[in-house]
């Protein structure tokens, strides 16, 4: 009922994201961690927002770890990629409705007793300096 309208849309993607994060979580916790980041419930949280959201976070990460850890932390920024892109297209799309809605309510003038000539030709100033 919902998904039909800008807050339905919000809605899901702040589900998504929400369950995302836990899944990032999870994968960092299972994946063991590294020297900077435990697998703890804080430290998995704490790196899988920033990779998730800041998909430049990836780069601070040393080439020795596993494998898994750097597969695990592209996987999230990808992933945090597309969904920061997807939300943030949403948001576009809304102010974009948003403002066509108030330029058609208040963009309408009314004027009375004035002349308006469409179009600009070489026959223009003669006709202005007829009215």
């Amino acid at each position: 009922w919902m998904l039909g309208t800008s807050i339905g849309h919000f809605f899901v993607l702040l589900i998504a994201g929400s369950i995302m994060l836990s899944l990032c979580t999870l994968c960092w916790s299972l994946a063991g961690g590294n020297g900077e980041y435990s697998s703890t419930l804080n430290d998995s949280f704490w790196i899988s927002w920033g990779l998730f959201f800041d998909p430049g976070t990836q780069t601070g990460l040393p080439p020795t770890d596993p494998a898994i850890i750097r597969f695990v932390a592209v996987l999230f920024s990808v992933c945090g990629f597309v969904y920061n892109l997807t939300l943030l297209g949403t948001m576009v799309e809304a102010i974009r409705v948003t403002l066509k809605q108030f330029k058609d309510m208040y963009s309408r003038i009314s004027i009375r007793e004035h002349i308006l000539i469409l179009g600009w030709g070489d026959k223009t100033l003669m006709l202005l300096s007829e009215l």
